[in-house]
């Protein structure tokens, strides 16, 4: 019931937001990493969560370990989000998720920030490889107002050439972020 439940909260807040639209690929049954591109605006993570909640997905996210203070810290906590910082190996801990909560999925943001970047964190790439699982590229089109997971990419292990096909995706089907301003070209 709990499951139907957020599915219909999902649906209706992404309804109330603007009319968007989910868009689904066959998640990989073993779980995996899903990168989130572009992330310029707070309110993608809304979209993500929603989208997560519409897929009914055992997910994670990271957020600042400064955000984790009364009573904000339960509310991130029930939402599956993690606190990370400096002092925090993202990548040993989502290789842990992945591995305790079969099938499971690290959502993250490739860029790390909502600063303009000229290049993405390696991260992601990191913790598929280690924990052997595919790659999934959702997205966040503010243009369509669409917001889903349209791909998926084993890892090679040369991972230049593994960004070069996503980045490719993404620049390909014209993905727009809330401030385009702040995309990588």
């Amino acid at each position: 019931m709990r499951r139907v439940i957020k599915k219909v909260i999902a649906r209706v807040l992404l309804f109330l937001a603007g009319r968007w639209k989910t868009v689904d690929a066959v998640l990989p049954e073993e779980g995996g990493v899903i990168i989130f591109y572009p992330h310029t605006s707070n309110w993608d993570t809304f979209y993500y969560l929603m989208y997560g909640w519409h897929r009914d997905s055992r997910y994670c996210f990271y957020s600042k370990k400064e955000l984790f203070v009364f009573p904000l810290k339960y509310l991130l906590k029930t939402l599956g989000s993690i606190p990370t910082g400096t002092d925090i190996n993202v990548v040993d801990a989502s290789v842990n998720f992945l591995e305790k909560y079969k099938p499971a999925y690290v959502v993250i943001t490739p860029e790390g920030t909502r600063r303009k970047v000229k290049k993405w964190r390696k991260g992601f790439y990191r913790i598929a490889q280690q924990a052997k699982v595919p790659i999934c590229l959702g997205f966040a089109d503010y243009e369509m107002k669409t917001v889903g997971i349209i791909a998926t990419v084993q890892p090679t292990g040369d991972y230049d050439e593994d960004y070069l096909r996503i980045h490719q995706w993404y620049t390909e089907n014209n993905i727009q972020g809330k401030h385009r301003e702040l995309m990588m070209e």
